[in-house]
């Protein structure tokens, strides 16, 4: 194609240049490479941090629930007007298992006699159907607690029974560590 301008009484040419396209289209063998070595390095700092995802999310969720379990005993025990007990199974530190039940202490015994009501609850462990034991998940431990004895609990007031405060340790087996506090005014706390 030709155009044709009038410059100061001369006619121009101006000459289209044709581009050819190549047929092929793609990407090339060096820029595949280069995108897999860059998505592999970034794969390496990663996969270590995805490996401890897992269990440091299921030692996280069972704090969470311990604290949430505590938080529901202190209502029931003030919304009934009774106290509500904890017993606890312990076991070593590092070590999966420990498990608590909870239930209305209706005569103030204590000890649950029978006939008294345990709270119930999912624990999504060992067995995920409501049930009255909450079984730590898998790789996780109740390992420790300053309480005296097995048992805690609230009175009506929401107040820690015989002033027996203390500290809860759930642990998983890689040492990450979450410590659920019980304090004599009734507060609750997670660190």
């Amino acid at each position: 194609m030709e155009l044709k301008k009038k410059i100061t009484g001369t006619k121009v040419r101006k000459r289209t240049i044709a581009i050819h396209h190549s047929a092929a289209k793609g990407f090339t063998l060096v820029e595949i490479m280069i995108v897999v070595v860059i998505i592999s390095v970034i794969a390496l700092f990663a996969a270590p941090s995805m490996v401890d995802f897992g269990p440091n999310m299921r030692v996280k969720a069972a704090a969470r629930d311990l604290h949430n379990n505590l938080q529901k005993m202190k209502v029931e025990a003030i919304k009934r007007n009774r106290d509500v007990i904890m017993n606890f199974t312990l076991v070593a530190c590092g070590t999966q298992g420990g498990s608590y039940q909870i239930f209305i202490d209706d005569d103030s015994s204590g000890a649950q006699n029978g006939a008294e009501e345990w709270l119930s609850f999912s624990d999504g462990g060992v067995d995920p159907a409501p049930d009255i034991d909450y079984d730590m998940p898998q790789n996780t431990g109740l390992c420790n607690s300053t309480f005296a004895g097995t048992t805690m609990g609230f009175n009506s007031s929401g107040m820690v029974l015989n002033n027996n405060n203390g500290i809860f340790t759930v642990q998983n087996d890689r040492g990450l560590t979450y410590l659920v506090t019980v304090l004599v005014a009734g507060a609750i706390t997670t660190q």
